[in-house]
């Protein structure tokens, strides 16, 4: 206290760099003037060079730097204590002494960083205070809070992406399927092959494919299957003509019988499938998906689609859509497989009827008119662009012959009894020809027959030439001459009246019989 505040803050602004402050109790100074020992040590503290040293334990945290600090505090509530025990009665010569254990170093963080003291200097056993929290330290629960509402809402939009994702790869393959089916109403048979070529095409463009390809089953020996429609999209290896029974026979079986066969990789086929894991391995397939086209239980071919770059699985919604364009595939082709058979029935029928020289016709009972071919039309005299109908039929048949065709058409329609008549027409001037015409009536429902169906020839030649033989046969039976006909083995068939009034013998004595007979004398007389 020699010297006046003022002064000392001058004094210790002015330190060398190595220097230290030891901080006294500074109550009034030289100059009489008080000052509140935290004053005096606030000064100090702002103006010092070099670090600032207390003794009490109460003015740590307020400028000094730290060390070994008396405990005034505590030496003020042991003494409170102790004269708590006195007031109370107690003898002061009986309380025992109470000596307080040095406590072990302590400094202040922001005073070492000030003068740039490391704490490795500091004694062993020091403990450090007021050390700033980090950024971490201070505001980790709000960084972690951020952090975990980020990665939560990084997760939502991406599972909201990937929702969207699929929910869009959905319907492009919802639509694919309906415009597939769309194309495949009322297709023309010929059309067919094409659209399922350019399906194919579609469908590995979307679900990234490399190939489809599409197996048909023969019935013909040997039964099995054939590749009718195939699209790489690399122009990889071209799989076999036909499915051979020792190439994928764990599969034929199970494709006969209706399974679908899911193959993400080779090495997942079954210890049975080992011929089938070797073929893939040879065409350089990775993962195949094969469905069964069937139509009433019986085999009609096979869709197989296929991966050679990479390995992918087959989920359960894309099987599905794959069932219902593998079920449109399989009606389209029996479809064209009926048309087809229709076709060979209608050309072999077509052969049939030309070279018998007949003509076909359809008549319609609702409408009472004819369907008929360029032949019968030509038989009966009509045009190709006249419409057929039982009023010109009445003018084109002979009216001696009408009533026997119109009650013939009626009664087959009636009973459903085939119809089989002969009658005469007549075409142009004068020109008469007889035809015979066969038909069966035709039902589709329980109603009864709604078209007869049926042929017609013309038979004016065989009728001519049964005229010409019935009166040569005439004139053979009423000849005076004995007539006796043989076959070539020499067996008669036929003697005249003539021959049985001179010999005795009848007509169905002599059938079967050798002219030589007559000479021996086997006949009756």
């Amino acid at each position: 206290n020699d010297l006046p505040l003022n002064e000392v803050v001058e004094r210790c602004a002015n330190l060398p760099p190595d220097s230290f402050i030891l901080h006294g109790l500074f109550v009034v100074d030289a100059a009489g003037i008080p000052s509140e020992k935290n004053e005096a040590l606030r000064r100090l503290h702002q103006s010092a060079n070099a670090p600032l040293f207390g003794y009490f334990e109460s003015e740590f945290g307020l400028g000094p730097i730290g060390g070994h600090l008396f405990q005034n505090s505590r030496v003020g509530a042991e003494g409170a204590r102790t004269a708590l025990r006195i007031l109370r009665g107690e003898r002061a010569g009986s309380i025992p002494f109470l000596v307080l254990e040095p406590t072990a170093p302590v400094y202040d963080w922001r005073e070492l960083r000030r003068w740039g003291i490391r704490e490795a200097g500091l004694p062993a056993g020091s403990s450090i205070e007021f050390r700033e929290p980090t950024f971490w330290e201070r505001y980790r629960w709000q960084v972690v809070g951020a952090a975990l509402f980020g990665v939560l809402q990084a997760a939502l939009i991406i599972a909201l992406l990937v929702n969207r994702a699929r929910r869009r790869q959905g319907e492009e393959e919802a639509s694919l399927v309906a415009d597939i089916s769309s194309k495949f109403v009322g297709l023309p048979p010929e059309d067919v092959d094409d659209e399922i070529m350019d399906a194919e095409r579609r469908i590995c463009e979307l679900f990234g494919l490399d190939f489809s390809v599409l197996w048909q089953w023969v019935d013909a020996p040997p039964d099995t299957f054939k590749v009718t429609h195939f699209y790489d999209a690399r122009k990889g290896p071209q799989p076999p003509g036909q499915m051979q029974d020792d190439m994928y026979p764990w599969a034929r079986e199970q494709l006969l019988a209706g399974d679908v066969i899911r193959v993400s990789s080779p090495e997942d086929l079954p210890a049975e499938a080992a011929r089938d894991r070797e073929s893939l391995q040879q065409f350089g397939i990775k993962s195949n998906l094969a469905l069964p086209l069937s139509l009433g239980g019986e085999p009609v071919g096979v869709l197989g689609l296929g991966t050679n770059r990479s390995r992918r699985s087959w989920p359960d919604a894309m099987v599905d859509r794959m069932k219902l364009i593998a079920q449109i595939f399989a009606n389209a082709l029996a479809r064209k497989r009926a048309d087809q058979a229709l076709r060979e029935s209608e050309l072999r029928l077509s052969l049939a009827t030309d070279s018998a020289e007949a003509g076909l016709w359809i008549l319609d009972w609702a409408t009472g008119t004819f369907w008929a071919t360029d032949k019968a039309r030509a038989i009966f005299g009509l045009s190709s662009g006249e419409e057929i109908t039982m009023t010109v039929i009445k003018t084109v048949v002979h009216p001696d012959d009408w009533n026997l065709v119109r009650d013939r058409i009626n009664e087959s329609r009636e009973t459903g009894c085939p119809l089989d008549v002969e009658y005469r027409i007549r075409r142009g001037e004068g020109d008469e020809r007889w035809i015979v015409s066969r038909g069966r009536p035709f039902s589709n429902s329980a109603a009864g027959s709604e078209r007869l169906f049926g042929l017609s020839m013309d038979i004016t030649e065989r009728k001519a030439a049964e005229n010409r033989l019935h009166q040569l046969s005439l004139v053979v039976e009423q000849s005076p001459v004995l007539v006796i006909i043989t076959d070539l083995k020499g067996k008669i068939i036929y003697v005249n009246r003539k021959f049985s009034e001179v010999s005795g013998y009848s007509l169905e004595e002599c059938l079967g019989r050798n002219p030589r007979i007559l000479k021996s004398g086997e006949c009756p007389p």
